[in-house]
Parts: structure tokens; C-alpha cells; sequence
């Protein structure tokens, strides 16, 4: 359960407190458990293509 509950968290299914309330805690003070969160290191394929290639990060060495 925790880790469906953290990958929900991670991925902005669900927010903190809302995860929270399943594991039947309290939310988190002062509604700093209402935000939502998801990786900024995604995006649509449409959207990556249109990044030129000098804008896009270096290939790792060891990654060749």
C-alpha cells in the first residue's frame, strides 16, 4: 500500500494529504498537504520533438 501510495503522490494522483487520510493519519498542518506534484522531467512526445538538438542535454559517455 505504501508504495502505490508514494508512486500516487509522485505522479499526481494523489496529494499528501489525501494519501494520508487512506493510511487513516491526520493531513499535514496548515494545508501544505493540498498541493499536487508530478515529474518536470516529462513531456509529450509532440512537445520534446520540437526542441532543437542543442537544446536538448548531453548524451553521457557512457551512455554511447
Amino acid at each position: 500500500t505504501m508504495a502505490a501510495l508514494t508512486q500516487g503522490v509522485d505522479h499526481g494522483i494523489y496529494n499528501k494529504d489525501e494519501a494520508r487520510a487512506i493510511l487513516d493519519r491526520n493531513p499535514i498542518p496548515n494545508d501544505l498537504g493540498k498541493d499536487f506534484y508530478q515529474p518536470l522531467n516529462m513531456a509529450e512526445l509532440s512537445i520534446a520533438q520540437k526542441f532543437e538538438p542543442s537544446q536538448q542535454a548531453p548524451k553521457n559517455k557512457k551512455d554511447d
